[in-house]
C-alpha cells in the first residue's frame, strides 16, 4: 500500500491518537543487520511524524487557507478517483506560522467538506461530509498577481460527492505538504542496485571495512605538511573519520563509501 493510501485510511480518532504507533516503533539502532532492517526501521516513526503533522493542522483548522468550490468534476484514472477543482479565491493565506502566503503546490493535503470547519470535530457532525484529497497538479492562472492557484487536480481516495451534494456548498481547507514525506517513502522502498548502501552500512559480512592490498599508513601519499596542518585542526574522532576517506582515496584495487556520521555538534561539516 502506498504512502498516501496509508495516511488517507485515518479517521480523526487515529490522527488524534498520539499512541496510534507507540507500541510499534522502536528506537532505531546504532548499527544494522541488514538493508532491510535499516530501511525498516524509519517507516513507523515516518507515519508518525506525518499523523502529529496533520494533527498539528487540524488543531489550527480555523486559521488554515481555505477557498469556496466553484467546480468540481470527478474522473478515474487506473481505479485512481481524480477531481478536476476550480476555487473562488484563497482566504487565510497570510498566517504567522509561515513567512510566505499560502500557494498551492503539488503535495498539498486538503480537506474536502461540505462546510467551512472551525474546529476538526465539525467534521464529525451529523450532516457533515468530507475526504482527504491531494493535490497532483496545478493549473497556473493567467492573473500574474494572483500567486495562489484557482485551479488544480487533486487525488483521493473515495468518491463523497453525490448529485445532490454537488449543488451544495463545498469548501477546500489547506492542512500541509507532504511532497518530502512521500519521497522519503519512495526512497525507503526503493528496489535498485543497494550496493553502495551495502556499503556504508557494512551489512554484509563480506564487504570489508578496508583494502588489505593498501597500506593504512598515508604518510607516504600525502604531503606531510599539508597532512600535519589539517589534522591539526581536528579531535581525534574527526582524524580518524578522515584519514579513513583519505586511504579509500588512494586505493586503486576497488571502490569505497565512507559514511561520517554523528549526534548534532559532533562537527561532522568541518570534518567534511
Amino acid at each position: 500500500m502506498g504512502f498516501i493510501d496509508i495516511v488517507f485510511q485515518w479517521s480523526l480518532e487515529d490522527i488524534f491518537n498520539d499512541n496510534l504507533y507507540k507500541d510499534q516503533v522502536e528506537m532505531i539502532p546504532v548499527s544494522f543487520q541488514s538493508v532491510e532492517q535499516y530501511f525498516g526501521s524509519y517507516l513507523l516513526p515516518l507515519l508518525d511524524k506525518t499523523r502529529a503533522a496533520l494533527r498539528s493542522s487540524m488543531e489550527v483548522i480555523a486559521r488554515a487557507p481555505y477557498a469556496e468550490v466553484t467546480y468540481l468534476n470527478e474522473s478515474k484514472s487506473h481505479g485512481t478517483l481524480l477531481l478536476d477543482v476550480n476555487v473562488d479565491y484563497w482566504r487565510n493565506r497570510f498566517s504567522d506560522r509561515e513567512k510566505e502566503p499560502y500557494k498551492t503546490l503539488p503535495g498539498d493535503v486538503f480537506v474536502i467538506a461540505n462546510v467551512k470547519p472551525e474546529t476538526a470535530s465539525d467534521l464529525q457532525r451529523v450532516g457533515r461530509t468530507w475526504i482527504f484529497a491531494l493535490v497532483t497538479n496545478i493549473q497556473e492562472d493567467d492573473d500574474e498577481d494572483n500567486s495562489s492557484s484557482t485551479s488544480f487536480k487533486v487525488k483521493a481516495l473515495e468518491d463523497f460527492v453525490s448529485k445532490d451534494e454537488a449543488q451544495k456548498s463545498l469548501f477546500v481547507v489547506h492542512l500541509t505538504n507532504l511532497t518530502t514525506n512521500t519521497r522519503i517513502w519512495s526512497a525507503l522502498h526503493m528496489e535498485r542496485n543497494l550496493k553502495i548502501i551495502k556499503e556504508v552500512l557494512h551489512a554484509d559480512s563480506m564487504v570489508a571495512e578496508s583494502c588489505s592490498l593498501c597500506s593504512s599508513d598515508i604518510g607516504g601519499n600525502w604531503n606531510e605538511i599539508f597532512l600535519k596542518n589539517l589534522l591539526s585542526k581536528l579531535n581525534e574522532s574527526q582524524k580518524k573519520s578522515l584519514v579513513a576517506c583519505l586511504n579509500k582515496m588512494l586505493c586503486n584495487h576497488k571502490s569505497h563509501v565512507e559514511l561520517i556520521w554523528g549526534p548534532p555538534g559532533t562537527g561532522k561539516t568541518k570534518t567534511v
